[in-house]
């Protein structure tokens, strides 16, 4: 019977890109599972500091942002794409607090409160 004979090496790479993950960093699954933000994450996260909304210019450019992305998701879930139950969700709660806030011009509150239903 022939004798045969098996090498191994190992070999390192080494990036100097700062964004790489090490495959032994302890949050290694939690960084290359990373998930991106969605637009409706985005918005949620101004959900957080309605009160700073606080001139009318402001409040109209959150309304055109939030009617663009409620236009956009209905799209999708319309297509069966893309539709996200949690999104649904999210957004539901941001018009409903967005038509609570007493600060928030009375029109404005109007079209978060029709935009919900």
């Amino acid at each position: 019977m022939p004798q045969s004979s098996t090498t191994f090496s190992k070999t390192k790479f080494k990036s100097n890109d700062p964004n790489n993950i090490e495959i032994d960093a302890p949050d290694f699954w939690q960084r290359a599972l990373k998930v991106i933000d969605t637009p409706i994450d985005q918005l949620i996260k101004k959900r957080q500091h309605l009160k700073e909304y606080d001139t009318l210019e402001k409040q109209q450019q959150l309304m055109l942002e939030t009617y663009h992305i409620v236009v956009d998701f209905v799209k999708h879930k319309n297509q069966g794409t893309g539709f996200n139950a949690e999104d649904e969700r999210n957004l539901k709660r941001l018009l409903e607090d967005i038509y609570s806030q007493r600060h928030i011009d009375r029109h404005l509150r109007d079209v978060a409160d029709e935009l919900n239903n």
